[in-house]
């Protein structure tokens, strides 16, 4: 086989390398970077093309450093050796299962893979440069020392490219470990409530990613929960400087902006609302205690602060209960006095209710109890009294509301006899129209006649008061006396 048959043999095909991160595919058969996004291309066909490299320079090194490299290399050992050679990496790669590029067949010789086709391998454009070399001329020991140095600068700049990837490769993984240690730091420093620390550490984050999505999320948020946790210190400053109307305003707005937010570093800001809001209403309602003077108004007041668990709120409620027991007691006292012991009672049972058995209380209502049992049985005998002092003016009125006096029995011109008198009330009201029945008993003390004597027609008799009667008999001749056998009367 000629020289010029061998080198046709030897084409100059081109192999296109896809980039595993964006898949452009590179021109260059030499490229260890892609030329699109600058990744290092690591695929089978570049690192069978290092490997071919490698391969070659030991070759070319052999034959350079060989005991016999004073004479002139026969072209066909040279060859042999190259056949050899490649048919020991070309079985490797069949036990690795790799698959190989376009390649040139030495001498007419053609590999088949499993699919029956034939496979080539391509050799580098040093090692064609070499083949040629080896089949047509005979280089002198200064063109070998050339010659290797030559091969020298491929493999330097291969070795610094490596370098350089890994030195990327290394910084760049030596950033991501520390941007993850910052954002985990970050998140728990927000947890814990300090935001401050937190924004500082995302901050560091985002310089060394500042297009990072996730990290310009993360800081936005922690931004946000600093700038309420900054209005809850506002709030608790104006509430410590007596401004209790601005406090609360602030706080409300902070409370507002913090109710739609579901991530979980809001919560350390929610307790401190939480816990500032408690303090306000403890501000407020100890500033009402002084115009609160009935256990009901105290009562509202308690309820108000059920719940709040900080020691502000815990002395407060002490103090309401402390002041309910002395309303309730002294309330109950002043109800006491106007015997109003229904509602003494209530009042006492009311602060009991919330303030427990205390003793001031326990001796009010049994204080209530004794007065109201005294009262009642005082009124008892009153009644009784009364009653018994209405029936007897009932019976009085009824049975013994006049008095007689004064009883003179005589007679007028014509001879008839006239019995006259005066009548006393004792009545309690007032009574009228008395009517005096009479008998006339002679000397020999034998009724001879009778009548009825009459007060004034039409005329009231006051209780005590006095009125005159006259009854009117006509009998002749006989000295006769009156005797009154019965009395009527109206009472008014």
């Amino acid at each position: 086989m000629s020289r010029e048959s061998e080198q046709k043999e030897w084409p100059a095909a081109v192999i296109r390398t896809p980039c595993p991160y964006c898949g452009f595919k590179t021109l260059d058969e030499e490229a260890s970077f892609c030329s699109r996004c600058g990744k290092p291309l690591h695929t089978a066909a570049l690192l069978v093309r290092r490997r071919e490299r490698a391969e070659w320079l030991e070759h070319i090194q052999e034959i350079g450093t060989s005991p016999d490299a004073g004479r002139q290399p026969d072209a066909g050992e040279l060859l042999h050796r190259m056949r050899a050679d490649e048919r020991e990496d070309w079985a490797e790669q069949e036990e690795e299962g790799s698959s190989a590029s376009l390649s040139v067949p030495l001498h007419g010789e053609r590999n088949e893979g499993k699919s029956g086709r034939p496979r080539r391998r391509m050799l580098p454009a040093y090692a064609k440069s070499v083949m040629a070399d080896v089949k047509g001329t005979t280089l002198t020991p200064e063109e070998r020392a050339r010659r290797r140095r030559l091969w020298l600068l491929p493999a330097l700049a291969l070795l610094l490219g490596g370098a350089s990837a890994l030195g990327v490769l290394w910084y760049d993984n030596s950033v991501n470990h520390r941007v993850a240690d910052w954002q985990k730091r970050a998140e728990r420093e927000a947890l814990a409530g300090r935001y401050t620390q937190a924004e500082q550490l995302l901050q560091q984050a985002t310089k060394s990613r500042p297009e990072s999505p996730g990290l310009l999320r993360d800081l936005d948020i922690v931004e946000q929960a600093n700038r309420l946790d900054d209005q809850v210190k506002d709030a608790a400053r104006l509430l410590e400087s007596g401004r209790l109307k601005q406090a609360e305003g602030v706080l409300r707005q902070a409370q507002a902006a913090v109710a739609n937010r579901q991530e979980r570093l809001f919560d350390p800001v929610r307790s401190r609302i939480a816990a500032e809001g408690a303090r306000i209403l403890v501000k407020q309602v100890y500033l009402e205690l002084e115009g609160l003077d009935t256990v009901t108004e105290l009562a509202d007041r308690l309820q108000r602060l059920r719940g709040l668990q900080d020691a502000g709120a815990v002395q407060l409620r002490q103090r309401i209960l402390d002041l309910m027991v002395e309303t309730g007691v002294k309330k109950a006292d002043e109800l006491l006095r106007t015997r109003d012991y229904s509602a003494a009672q209530a009042v006492v049972n009311e602060a009991l209710e919330h303030a427990g058995a205390v003793e001031a209380l326990k001796d009010m209502s049994l204080r209530i109890t004794s007065e109201r049992e005294k009262y009642e049985r005082l009124e008892q005998e009153r009644l009784d009294a009364a009653r018994q002092i209405a029936y007897d003016e009932q019976l009085r009125n009824h049975t013994a509301a006049v008095a007689l006096m004064n009883i003179e029995v005589s007679r007028d011109s014509s001879g008839q006899v006239l019995v006259s008198g005066e009548v006393e009330s004792k009545a309690t009201r007032g009574i009228h129209s008395v009517q005096l029945d009479y008998k006339l008993i002679d000397e020999e003390g034998r009724t001879v006649g009778g009548g009825t004597a009459r007060t004034e027609s039409g005329m009231t008799i006051e209780p005590g008061g006095k009125a005159k009667f006259q009854g009117v008999s006509s009998i002749s001749g006989l000295e006769v006396t009156a005797v009154i056998t019965k009395a009527t009367w109206y009472v008014e």
